[in-house]
């Protein structure tokens, strides 16, 4: 009871100490934040005008991709969701009397479906999956971020040592990859290759609960990707320099780009650096109890 009172009197201090400094400090930290925002506001901007035009859909998103076409393409509708068909499943064997009760059921099947895992990579997340040499490669969506991305995981010791990359691609922007195309996931040591869908958004997403939807340009398009430009990670902190550009916004060229001492991939906030003052000190006491009365 006394950690509860103490931690209330400490925030309103704090938050009153915060008030009357904040109308005179504009500090850098707060121009840092709201660049930050406004990045992520302009890129996710750009996202949907990519999406929207047919021209964008079909445009060389980056030098080191290539769009070859496929003759015999395989078909969106065949690529099975398995965790969909266990949802299915589930409700006709067990109808829910609630909405509650539907996403209590499905929420407790991609717990399972997501302990079911391939190099720690859950299935139901996993694109393709091929080996060529020694090296392993898994193409899989990241569906944490708002724009889910795809990545790519590479042993180069048959499954030793591994590292992830971001493609500088993401799920229907514009391209929807197919896992069941019988292409494999290698063209040679130095490429990737996966048949897609190009498609453009022509509702976007409205709440709640409406679209987006989207309109296939090409249904045929075999989505080569050169890894010289994916493997790039110039300060060496194990993100690639695409993943720090397009979703951290940190410095590609600097392994500590907020200068803490932390490397961003360990940094809980790789772009601001930790404030530590009284008021940090006392308030972490209170929060992990390392204090005494």
């Amino acid at each position: 009871m006394m950690k509860k009172l103490f931690l209330i009197c400490f925030l309103i201090v704090f938050n009153t100490a915060q008030s009357q400094r904040s109308s005179a400090c504009k500090c850098n930290l707060l121009r840092k934040y709201e660049d930050s925002v406004r990045a992520s506001y302009l890129t996710s901007e750009k996202l949907i005008k990519n999406t929207k035009l047919k021209s964008n859909a079909l445009n060389k998103r980056f030098s080191f991709i290539n769009v070859e076409t496929v003759r015999d393409p395989a078909s969106i509708g065949g690529v099975v969701d398995s965790l969909e068909l266990e949802y299915k499943k589930a409700i006709l064997n067990q109808v829910p009397d609630s909405l509650f009760g539907f996403y209590k059921i499905k929420d407790s099947i991609s717990k399972i479906a997501f302990q079911r895992k391939y190099y720690e990579i859950p299935k139901p997340l996993i694109v393709k999956t091929g080996k060529i040499g020694k090296k392993i490669g898994i193409l899989y969506v990241l569906k944490s971020s708002f724009n889910p991305a795809y990545y790519l995981k590479i042993s180069n010791d048959e499954g030793n040592t591994w590292k992830n990359y971001f493609t500088g691609l993401y799920d229907e922007n514009n391209y929807i990859f197919k896992s069941n195309s019988n292409f494999q996931l290698w063209r040679d040591e130095n490429h990737i290759q996966i048949e897609a869908n190009i498609v453009r958004m022509t509702e976007p997403l409205t709440l709640p609960g409406g679209g987006p939807v989207y309109e296939t340009v090409k249904n045929n398009a075999l989505v080569v990707i050169n890894l010289k430009e994916i493997l790039k990670d110039s300060d060496n902190d194990g993100w690639n320099d695409l993943d720090e550009k397009m979703n951290y916004f940190t410095n590609p060229y600097s392994k500590d780009s907020d200068g803490d001492g932390i490397s961003d991939s360990e940094d809980f906030n790789p772009k601001y650096a930790s404030v530590e003052n009284d008021f940090t000190k006392i308030f972490e006491a209170i929060i992990y109890g390392n204090y005494t009365f």
